[in-house]
């Protein structure tokens, strides 16, 4: 299973975009603000969007959230970077958070959808199947 998030709407602050599983829109997304990095040190810790690109989804498990949930593996200088739920720029540190667009750089309805991808997620897992996310 590949999921595709086209980021839409890049600010100072924040980035905004949606998630999709092939053509069906999953929900919407925020992140950090989009930096191009070319070193460790273009990175602005806790305040950085992943790059775009390839990366492959697993299910583990999360010390801060203290559950199991989607890590986006081998992300170029991040590390333990989750889909997860959020409102706020300020929520992320570097993460993927899900929800509805719920005016500029603000989600509603995260924990709801966070559970919803975490069991379309998890599920492709355990039948042993692959899950990847297209950052563009």
């Amino acid at each position: 299973m590949t999921l595709t998030l086209l980021r839409r709407t890049k600010t100072e602050h924040y980035t905004e975009g949606e998630l999709f599983l092939g053509e069906k829109k999953l929900c919407d997304t925020l992140e950090d603000k989009v930096r191009v990095i070319r070193n460790q040190q273009d990175k602005v810790i806790g305040y950085t969007a992943i790059p775009e690109g390839k990366y492959n989804v697993a299910w583990t498990y999360s010390p801060k959230f203290h559950r199991n949930m989607p890590l986006i593996e081998q992300v170029p200088w991040f590390s333990g970077i989750r889909i997860h739920a959020g409102n706020t720029a300020a929520d992320t540190s570097g993460c993927i958070l899900v929800g509805k667009k719920d005016g500029a750089g603000q989600l509603t309805m995260s924990k709801v959808t966070a559970e919803r991808i975490y069991m379309l997620i998890s599920s492709t897992i355990m039948r042993k199947e692959k899950v990847s996310i297209i950052v563009q």
